[in-house]
């Protein structure tokens, strides 16, 4: 990489981005281990298991999977066009710098949102004491998996993202 290709990311720049790849996940598993506690020490509010509750969970479950497979899409498809310029050549590196910026808060944000979903659907499924009867509720916890190899794939790095504007630049 030449000095030209990085001189449109600042050392700020890629350490907010660092940063966010790190605290948004990091937000989720300090969540799921909240869950996890709450699952191993019993405690938490004891609703007692009944027909609604159960359905409620399972409700959730549905809804959840159904926005998993839209977001895991949707992070792809989203960021790639947020970054393209199109025809016009007379974009500068830094705005396209600061359109991967934004796809990447996105991204984030999408998954973040779907994990957080999850992540309270298995909570309340602790509450209610379904997550013994049926473990598999616990698959509701894979958004918080996504997220997390999500951030770890697109980690900035200044030579990923001078790669990435130059893509942006040639489409």
């Amino acid at each position: 990489m030449t000095d030209d290709q990085a001189q449109f990311v600042t050392d700020q720049d890629l350490i907010a981005l660092r940063v966010l790849h790190i605290m948004m996940p990091l937000v989720v598993v300090l969540f799921a281990g909240a869950v996890a506690w709450s699952y191993f020490t019993g405690e938490g509010i004891a609703f007692g298991e009944s027909t609604a509750d159960a359905s409620m969970v399972t409700m959730l479950t549905v809804v959840h999977g159904t926005i998993l497979l839209s977001t895991i899409t949707l992070s792809i498809i989203i960021p790639h066009s947020m970054t393209a310029c199109g025809k016009s050549g007379d974009v500068s590196p830094r705005a396209i710098f600061a359109r991967i910026r934004t796809a990447a808060i996105v991204r984030l944000a999408m998954l973040e949102s779907t994990a957080v979903l999850g992540l309270v659907t298995c909570m309340l499924g602790v509450q209610v004491g379904t997550m013994d009867a049926q473990p598999l509720y616990w698959l509701n916890s894979i958004s918080t998996l996504v997220l997390i190899v999500s951030a770890i794939v697109n980690f900035p790095t200044r030579e990923s993202l001078a790669n990435q504007v130059q893509r942006a630049l040639r489409r």
